[in-house]
């Protein structure tokens, strides 16, 4: 049986708006819901209301984001898989590997790599070959053309890069001899971009993603004790708060908070 072989690659295309628009998205949502709608259903009297803004503050306080970050991460693996392959008219056949940081909250310097097979390596070789490698060699000098700030670890040189094998390329490597294979095959200059975000959404958006990685019953607490702040400023000022139904501490949500 033959070996297949495996090789790290970084994708392209994964920045920051990625993760910290999504995340600020998912966040807003969920609070616009708790401010205008829970609040509501739950007969919470209106002087113990939480505005908009306050959800907000303490979602972002319990949220491990580079536990979503890593979610994101995965998502837009295989929404760039399905969107390169529908290009390419083959399974690129990527899988997750590593983030570069996935516990800190760098998204502007995040890096993803996959696993590709050695097989699919050849494979984008050859087509950017039927090219006379004219796409890698731009690409090349667009991406590793060291200048003022900047000095490039990579030769610009096409004929440097070809005297080594394909499958002994780094991660970078692959990821500039994939990047020149994508332009290639769409010289109108499409951006895959926007379809890669909409391969990630589904009809929930990220909010499974979301959803792991909050703290919901520190965020629960924290909401708890705002609360009672508020409670106490009003007695303090005189007012009168309405007593609200006891609610058993054993009784789930049908949806988190």
């Amino acid at each position: 049986m033959t070996k297949i072989s495996s090789h790290a690659i970084e994708l392209p295309g994964f920045h920051e708006s990625y993760c910290a628009d999504i995340l600020a998205g998912e966040v807003e949502q969920w609070a616009e819901y708790e401010a205008t709608e829970r609040q509501k259903e739950e007969g919470i009297p209106k002087p113990l209301w939480l505005s908009f803004d306050e959800y907000v503050e303490l979602a972002w306080d319990r949220i491990d984001d580079g536990k979503f970050l890593e979610s994101v991460a995965r998502c837009y693996t295989d929404g760039f898989a399905h969107v390169v392959s529908e290009r390419l008219a083959f399974n690129l056949d990527l899988t997750y590997l590593r983030m570069s940081s996935p516990r800190v909250c760098n998204f502007g310097t995040a890096r993803i790599f996959a696993n590709i097979s050695g097989e699919t390596i050849r494979r984008l070789f050859g087509m950017s070959a039927e090219g006379c490698h004219r796409s890698l060699k731009k690409k090349i000098e667009e991406l590793h053309t060291s200048y003022d700030g900047f000095h490039s670890y990579y030769s610009r040189l096409l004929r440097a890069w070809l005297a080594k094998p394909v499958l002994e390329w780094d991660p970078t490597e692959l990821r500039t001899l994939l990047e020149a294979v994508i332009e290639r095959a769409t010289p109108d200059g499409d951006d895959i971009e926007l379809d890669v975000y909409h391969a990630m959404v589904d009809m929930d958006g990220l909010y499974e993603e979301f959803s792991a990685a909050m703290d919901w019953n520190g965020l629960r607490d924290a909401v708890d004790r705002r609360r009672e702040e508020k409670r106490a400023k009003v007695l303090e000022e005189g007012g009168e708060v309405p007593v609200t139904g006891i609610r058993c501490p054993n009784t789930r949500d049908l949806f988190p908070r």
